[in-house]
């Protein structure tokens, strides 16, 4: 039994010689019959009438929204062109690319005209005038700029990269006080790039000579982005600053322990792991028992076995994590090749923690290691456990797959409808679901059910139509004499969820409010301003479809295909 979906083709290939010749036959298409599975893949076929309704009304294409007339609704691609551009607009868009090559001088005149800072763009006209000056050593003039431009509120990414240049100016002209304040205030919005302010806000206290807000910089950026680039530089400037002892109790302290947890779901395993070490010491009672248990998995996910087992074993017999304990424990012992007393933990966790994620997780590895083993038989039985206890588990599309196909290429066809049906019933969104109605109604026509494997098929060719099922199942029903219905099914679903009643409009999310900005921006081709009022939008807006296709746009207009 191969292990992943991306072995699929690999398991599906030793069957493609009998897809050809089976593509041939021919039936004719029924309607959907009530279908009657059960989840678990061990039930007789003869006792799968239960439930046959409710499974066989989950069983049908998917409800797609109507897609609005106007597709301007879709994304923020610019409309085409009514007439010849501006000779405003032409200027701002050829000063925009002088400043690109960092010809500021010639920049600096076409951006000081009026006309040019007028209209829907206006601002960037302001805003990179600003820039020219800053870029030409004049930087008080830059200064009035920026804070000209904070004038009129602007609406999008401008508030944000005019602050960010008026502290820069304020740096120019070494007035760190002034810069602190601007970056401080932008320490207080939503940003495109908050660790980059925090960086600047705690170097531009520093040189000011304010400890204090230097400290709450940049232990903001440490403690709350991890991850970033930046966090490291930060920690570094910390120990050049007066702090707190880590004790318990102190802000630091649990700053720490936040740190050191987001870098652990990260998967910043050596990074993590350095934190907790900083802890160990300082820790006490329930957060000792944490940090030393984490200490165990950072070892575990680094492939420090023994130490990884010796870590956690205190903790399988003891304290609230004790099946997360567990669960590392037997891991490490896997590893070690101590494979008798794995499977015994392996049991425990699942008979004394039914119900936790642990116990899923432990079966899921355990059936794995049995595929290691080419042990396919006890990795089916595994699954089958898996599937039965956690139908609906992190899990569970694999075990389904697993225990279905497994089943049909030992020719149990009444298993493999159980748990595949079950399966594109409850997962409608799987990446699995086009082979599991597939091979149901492959299964079907092994038991001469004609029309439920029409029934799947049908399914198949409907919602998947171009993809290699979708092609399977449509030469099935070619080769019938029948075919696909040309409509597919759509419906329209309103932003409550609600579906309206016939020839009500489309409801779309609202556009970001600088919409207009993003489309002007884009019918100059200035991709890269656009590229940050996207993401300006998505930081203070919230991310929309409308933004994510219209960035796609971008990447197409760019000839970047693969991103777009």
């Amino acid at each position: 039994m191969a292990s992943g979906w991306w072995l699929v083709k690999e398991e599906v290939g030793r069957q493609k010689a009998e897809v050809k010749v089976e593509v041939k036959k021919t039936v004719r298409v029924a309607s959907v019959l009530a279908v009657a599975l059960a989840i678990a893949a061990s039930t007789p076929h003869a006792q799968q009438n239960n439930g046959a309704a409710s499974l066989d009304a989950e069983l049908r294409p998917t409800e797609h929204p109507r897609v609005p007339a106007d597709i301007t609704q879709l994304w923020l691609a610019p409309e085409p062109p009514r007439g010849a551009r501006s000779a405003a607009l032409a200027d701002l868009a050829s000063a925009v690319k002088l400043e690109v090559d960092e010809s500021f001088s010639k920049a600096l005149p076409i951006l000081s005209k009026p006309e040019v800072q007028q209209g829907m763009l206006g601002n960037y006209a302001v805003y990179y005038r600003g820039l020219a000056q800053l870029r030409l050593g004049r930087a008080d003039e830059a200064r009035r700029t920026f804070q000209s431009l904070e004038a009129r509120a602007p609406v999008g990414y401008l508030a944000e990269a005019a602050l960010l240049r008026e502290a820069e100016s304020d740096e120019a002209l070494v007035d760190e006080s002034a810069a602190m304040d601007v970056y401080d205030r932008l320490a207080k919005m939503k940003t495109t790039g908050p660790d980059e302010v925090l960086m600047r806000l705690g170097r531009a206290a520093k040189a000011a000579g304010n400890a204090d807000k230097a400290v709450e910089a940049f232990s903001r950026l440490a403690y709350e982005y991890p991850s970033s680039e930046l966090a490291t530089q930060a920690s570094a400037e910390l120990e050049s600053l007066p702090q707190a002892a880590i004790v318990p109790g102190t802000d630091r302290y649990t700053l720490t322990i936040g740190r050191a947890e987001r870098l652990f779901s990260a998967k910043r395993y050596a990074l993590a792991r350095t934190v907790f070490e900083s802890l160990r010491r300082a820790a006490q009672d329930d957060d000792r028992d944490l940090v030393t248990l984490r200490l165990a998995e950072c070892d575990y996910y680094l492939k420090r076995f023994r130490n990884a087992r010796d870590g956690a074993k205190p903790y399988t017999e003891k304290g609230a994590r004790q099946a997360e304990a567990l669960y590392f424990y037997a891991g490490a012992l896997r590893d070690l090749k101590v494979e008798d007393e794995y499977r015994r933990l392996v049991r425990r966790i699942v008979d004394e923690y039914p119900a936790a994620s642990w116990a899923e997780d432990a079966l899921n590895d355990l059936a794995s290691s049995y595929i290691r083993q080419n042990d396919d038989t006890q990795a089916d039985a595994v699954f089958r456990e898996q599937y039965e206890k956690f139908p609906t588990g992190r899990y569970a599309e694999r075990a389904a797959w697993k225990i279905g196909w497994w089943a049909y290429k030992n020719g149990r066809y009444a298993d493999t409808i159980g748990a595949f049906e079950s399966a594109a019933a409850h997962f409608t969104r799987s990446d699995y679901r086009p082979s599991w109605l597939y091979w149901a109604a492959r299964s079907h026509d092994a038991l001469k059910e004609t029309a439920l494997a029409d029934a799947r098929y049908t399914l198949v060719a409907t919602d998947y139509l171009n993809s290699y099922y979708g092609r399977l199942a449509t030469a099935h029903l070619a080769d019938r004499g029948s075919r696909v219905a040309a409509r597919r099914i759509v419906v329209d679903i309103q932003r409550d969820g609600r579906v309206p009643e016939d020839g009500a409009a489309p409801r779309v999310p609202p556009p970001p409010p600088n919409e207009h900005v993003v489309r002007a921006l884009l019918g100059l081709a200035l991709y890269d301003q656009a590229i940050d009022e996207l993401h300006y939008a998505q930081k203070a807006w919230g991310d929309s479809p409308a933004i994510q296709a219209t960035i796609g746009w971008i990447e197409h207009e760019r000839g970047d295909l693969r991103a777009g």
